[in-house]
């Protein structure tokens, strides 16, 4: 299990959430929308580096970015 995980997911305004995930090496913040499967995704992939993955991805859809 990979200690020290902080996972910060806050609902902003009209769909959008701000999310924090940070370890005591890395801090990473991004913007995603709340109304597509972004969570899910997101803690299937954080689940995946708790049972021992060293590397994972997920996309999230923004605006003008994905």
């Amino acid at each position: 299990m990979t200690p020290g995980i902080r996972i910060t997911w806050t609902l902003g305004a009209h769909g959008w959430a701000d999310c924090t995930l940070e370890d005591h090496h890395a801090k990473a913040e991004l913007t995603a929308s709340y109304i597509t499967s972004a969570a899910e995704e997101f803690l299937t992939a954080v689940a995946w580096l708790v049972a021992g993955e060293t590397e994972t991805r997920v996309q999230f859809e923004a605006e003008p970015t994905a």
